[in-house]
């Protein structure tokens, strides 16, 4: 499986994080407009289960 990422878009950070009892991939990309994503993915199947925008950003 693989993680489809904008291609103008820059990794800043992948972390393991345990939510609900699932452990997930956290990244965090800067996109073009100057704002983080941040993408929780499942690490055995890529589905990306939650993204939001990081509150720090613009």
């Amino acid at each position: 499986q693989h993680l489809d990422i904008p291609a103008d878009s820059r990794i800043l950070e992948v972390e393991t994080e345990e939510k609900a009892g699932r452990m997930l991939y956290e990244i965090e990309l800067l996109m073009p407009d100057g704002r983080v994503l941040e993408l929780y993915v499942d690490p055995y199947t890529a589905e990306v289960v939650l993204r939001k925008y990081d509150k720090h950003g613009k």
